[in-house]
């Protein structure tokens, strides 16, 4: 998310000229998750903008076929399916892109926002935000549940229970348990907005959004450092069929406690999927920027903090007669 444009900008979506039958559209735009495999594009509003950015407001969906459109996709990170020694990067690698809209005619019937600053500006402050950010943190708890278990699965593979892993674990639960608190807070606290429409109370949803950049990533610090030269060393699935092999792997290359070589394996080749490969370097970027990085979020808590019962503790000294 970069900041708003500003008048002149002929990079960023923008309003060319009124059409016979709509709007000509000009400018370029990253695109969200799977957008290769979609029917149709949605252009919504994002952060608000200021008065003289008008052509910059819009919001429209069309068909991907529409004349003009031009996507370039990314590099694919995805392997060879094999829930062994590719479980994640097997199966869950997804494809987006970035548009080109080069004098793309939007219909006037598929024109939503047109320069109204009004409307552009209210879309995001409202029921879109809390409702977004509640089934993407939902997301973010599911994936550091997911990491501090797996975190601990790697360390009893190799009997570590020294002090330092054990710091660790407990940092990563602390994330975990965060995100489901501030999940469980917003839900507790969600809102009526009429006629049985709820959302949920935006300002847990958000601290947290501003927190995720920072923490994903030294989880999987983390994760590597627990993890060691054990994650590079794994065997393979087919090494596990050659009968001789299998011999020695399971003589020689077998975990701590009652974790078999074959388990081992799986955990640290799981390890490496979620955190080390070219796929995991992809995710791990995703989480830094996914919904804006830490520091824009964290510059604009302002558009939902609740200032009053804060300001109103200060007061009370403030107030005081002397």
């Amino acid at each position: 998310m970069g900041d708003a444009p500003r008048p002149g900008d002929t990079v960023t979506v923008h309003k060319v000229e009124d059409t016979e039958n709509g709007i000509l559209v000009r400018g370029s735009k990253a695109l969200a998750t799977l957008a290769p495999f979609a029917d149709e594009l949605a252009v919504y509003p994002r952060t608000p903008m200021p008065e003289g950015a008008e052509p910059y407001m819009l919001a429209f969906c069309l068909p991907m076929s529409t004349p003009g459109l031009q996507f370039l996709c990314r590099d694919s990170m995805s392997a060879p399916e094999h829930g062994f020694d590719h479980p994640f990067s097997g199966r869950f690698d997804e494809q987006d892109a970035f548009v080109i809209f080069d004098d793309v005619e939007i219909p006037r019937e598929r024109v939503f926002i047109d320069g109204n600053i009004g409307v552009y500006n209210s879309v995001m402050t409202k029921t879109w935000m809390p409702n977004i950010m509640h089934q993407t943190m939902i997301r973010a708890c599911v994936k550091l549940q997911f990491a501090w278990a797996l975190g601990r699965r790697m360390a009893k593979a190799v009997n570590d229970k020294g002090p330092a892993t054990q710091q660790m674990l407990g940092e990563i639960w602390c994330y975990a348990e965060f995100a489901r608190s501030a999940l469980a807070n917003a839900e507790a606290e969600a809102l009526d907005q009429g006629d049985g429409f709820w959302t949920p109370a935006v300002e847990p949803l958000f601290a947290l959004r501003c927190m995720l950049p920072y923490w994903f990533p030294k989880v999987g610090e983390y994760l590597k450092l627990m993890g060691s030269h054990y994650m590079l060393a794994a065997p393979r699935a087919a090494q596990f069929e050659d009968a001789e092999l299998k011999r020695v792997i399971d003589a020689y290359l077998g975990g701590g406690e009652d974790v078999s070589a074959e388990e081992r394996a799986r955990i640290f080749r799981l390890g490496w999927d979620f955190v080390g490969t070219e796929m995991a370097s992809r995710n791990e970027q995703y989480e830094r920027f996914y919904l804006g990085s830490g520091a824009r979020n964290l510059q604009a808590v302002w558009r939902v903090a609740d200032t009053a019962r804060s300001d109103a503790l200060v007061d009370r000294f403030l107030e005081e007669e002397f």
